[in-house]
């Protein structure tokens, strides 16, 4: 999967570069010598650029992809998939824009306050990486907001193709989010933090 990121601070510099991508994917896309597809991405707190509002602007962007017939992903972080609502979700199932949609990645500095304790985390209210816009939060403690977050999908009725991560450090968290009706998992935290795992991981979740 080739990950993709608007950049623009409007809906129309964000349309006009997925176009420009989509333009150069398709002059290049009879090189690729095994399938692939695209991944795009609308909430990323590791970067300067304002991408505040970006996962209400997800299905005109991924409207610009539709021409490459090839696998879309749609990738939202998992703060802002419970602040857009289920009813969102269902909207992107039912407009077919994407092939899957993926819950992962970072939940940016300060974001929901309900379900993270930041000061016990990080003995602090001020994020360490202020200077540097505020960072985030990945690894463990991801895990049970997006199995939750994860649950509640399924249990609404949404049965497209949703790809899960955060937190998954050994086979029996990758299990649980199998046993929570994921589809395929995103491993990042285990890549970096336990290297050693993740063959077994892969092993084991195929297996199941």
């Amino acid at each position: 999967m080739i990950s993709f990121m608007s950049l623009g601070e409007t809906l129309e510099e964000k349309l006009k570069e997925a176009e420009l991508f989509v333009e150069l994917l398709e002059l290049h896309k009879s090189e690729f010598k095994a399938p692939f597809g695209v991944q795009v991405n609308v909430s990323c707190p590791n970067i300067k650029h304002f991408t505040k509002g970006m996962t209400n602007d997800s299905p005109a962007i991924l409207e610009k992809f539709q021409p490459l017939n090839i696998p879309v992903d749609l990738k939202i972080g998992v703060a802002d998939a419970i602040v857009v609502g289920i009813d969102f979700i269902k909207e992107i199932e039912a407009s077919r824009l994407c092939d899957c949609l993926t819950c992962s990645n970072t939940i940016p500095w300060g974001k929901i306050p309900d379900q993270i304790d930041w000061k016990k985390l990080f003995g602090s209210n001020v994020s360490p990486l202020k200077h540097l816009g505020g960072g985030g939060l990945s690894g463990k403690p991801l895990k049970p907001i997006v199995l939750n977050w994860l649950k509640e999908v399924r249990q609404a009725g949404i049965n497209m193709p949703i790809k899960a991560g955060g937190g998954i450090l050994n086979s029996r968290d990758a299990i649980d989010f199998m046993n929570a009706d994921a589809s395929a998992l995103e491993i990042g935290c285990a890549s970096i933090l336990r290297p050693w795992r993740v063959r077994d991981i892969i092993q084991t979740v195929n297996n199941y």
